[in-house]
């Protein structure tokens, strides 16, 4: 008898362990609160487990953001979260400092942002997470070092933004989202940020027609032309060229790369070694100044020829052999802080597109001195830089200066442009004998018939302009120096 009650007893001892256990097991795998839910205080997060048991997954949005300063110091009580079903904002937590109560989570089923909780240095407690369906906004916070904890997320579904920390130094932690997850890429006003060539961003920009603002940040992240420069392995402290074999390297040494960041010297270390600068063709910007100097051997710069951009001083001294400035007509004006051109001795081609513009704006600096003649100083270039006609032939070589003939066609040799050659059949004028296009007048309407289209007027200050019309009928009009 008493073998049957133990034996009973035991039955019921398993089926109130196995019941239990059940009960147990369906408490810990809920979802709950499909309209959200909003933590104000540190009690409404630390009774979470208590008021919802067995909770995992709360379906709707969840908000952290205290209501009185200090209100909220720990998510601890959120340990047993391991994915949500919409957003989850975390904002406006004065004295936060550690996520540690969110290290269950693997999935955030909206937008995951956080912003303005001044204390947060860094994200660790979500190294379980990976995967964001939505934004991942990143905002606000100025001792925010580190985003390493994020590594382990592999996509998200919408804006990647990273803005206002001026604490962080690198994007490391970003590098495995899946770029084509990212749908637009935001980041602003990180002072110290100076590495973010991470993959997950430089996959993204090299696509080109994505969407992005980058600005604001330390070197290496001020714009996208930047990041992409570091991406591809560019130099980030400027570049000194001492030999022909280096500049031969450039383009095996740094594939891919069109920007050095910092400035860069082109200086002979052994005279006669550098005698031309086509291994840096693929070179389109500089973020400093450019010296081009003390190279005897150096006969042309054509190999700067996609340059476009640098923003300092550009300056070309003690170039014994060098004869042209042809390789630098592509730079951007504006980005050049100072003109020196000097003890250049067979220098005498200086009229080329940038240089002209550039010292034609009277309060740009130049320094220009030692060249051989053409080159000799700022007016003497600004002379060989005018081209009434617009020809692109300078009006001292020019043999017909105030009517475009880029072919520069004299069929009879007397230095004369065919086009205004007072000798040409069949042009007839009004008030000379020697007419240089045909004219027409009936109804009361003069017709000139030339190829270009263009007539000489002088004004009542005595100043002479030309009037041209183009192939679209629009009119321009170009102030030259008056004929004879």
């Amino acid at each position: 008898m008493n073998i049957i009650k133990t034996h009973i007893g035991k039955i019921k001892v398993f089926l109130l362990v196995f019941t239990l256990t059940s009960l147990l097991t369906r408490s810990y795998s809920q979802n709950c609160l499909p309209e959200g839910i909003t933590f104000e205080r540190q009690g409404q997060i630390d009774s979470f487990p208590t008021l919802y048991p067995g909770c995992t997954q709360i379906d709707g949005a969840i908000d952290i953001h205290e209501i009185t300063a200090g209100g909220i110091i720990n998510l601890d009580s959120l340990i047993y979260l391991s994915n949500t079903g919409s957003s989850l904002q975390i904002y406006g937590n004065t004295l936060l400092n550690d996520l540690s109560g969110l290290s269950s989570i693997t999935t955030i089923g909206g937008n995951l942002a956080f912003e303005y909780n001044y204390q947060l240095t860094s994200l660790d407690g979500l190294e379980s997470l990976n995967s964001i369906n939505g934004h991942l906004d990143i905002g606000f916070h100025p001792l925010l070092a580190d985003l390493s904890a994020l590594s382990g997320v592999q996509s998200i579904n919408g804006q990647l933004i990273v803005k206002n920390c001026n604490s962080l130094t690198s994007l490391v932690g970003l590098e495995n989202i899946d770029y084509n997850s990212i749908e637009r890429l935001e980041i602003q006003n990180c002072y110290f940020l100076s590495k973010c060539d991470v993959a997950a961003v430089c996959d993204f920009l090299t696509l080109g027609t994505n969407d992005y603002q980058i600005s604001s940040n330390g070197t290496g992240c001020t714009s996208a032309d930047q990041i992409e420069s570091f991406c591809n392995g560019c130099p980030s402290n400027g570049m000194y060229f001492y030999s022909q074999n280096q500049i031969d390297s450039f383009p095996i040494n740094f594939p891919g790369c069109v920007q050095i960041i910092g400035n860069v010297t082109i200086d002979d270390a052994v005279q006669g070694d550098i005698q031309n600068l086509d291994g840096l063709t693929q070179l389109e910007k500089i973020t400093g100044q450019l010296n081009i100097q003390n190279n005897n051997a150096l006969v042309n710069i054509t190999g700067l020829q996609h340059l476009g951009d640098i923003e300092g001083m550009l300056n070309i001294n003690n170039n014994a052999s060098l004869t042209s400035l042809v390789g630098l007509d592509n730079l951007i004006t504006n980005s050049i802080s100072e003109l020196l051109i000097q003890n250049c001795p067979n220098l005498s081609v200086c009229n080329i597109t940038s240089v002209c513009t550039y010292l034609s704006n009277a309060p740009f600096p130049s320094t220009i001195s030692g060249n051989a003649p053409g080159c000799e100083s700022r007016g003497q270039i600004l002379t060989y830089c005018n081209d009434s006609d617009g020809d692109e032939i300078i009006d001292s070589l020019d043999n017909c200066v105030f009517v475009s003939n880029p072919l520069q066609e004299d069929i009879d040799n007397d230095s004369i442009g065919d086009i205004c050659d007072y000798d040409s059949v069949n042009n007839f004028g009004v008030g000379t004998d020697h007419p240089v296009s045909k004219l027409h007048v009936a109804g009361g309407i003069a017709f000139i018939d030339n190829n270009n289209g263009s007539l000489l007027m002088r004004s009542p200050d005595n100043s002479c302009w030309i009037l041209k019309v183009s192939n679209t009928g629009e009119l321009t009009v170009l102030k030259v120096p008056c004929p004879d």
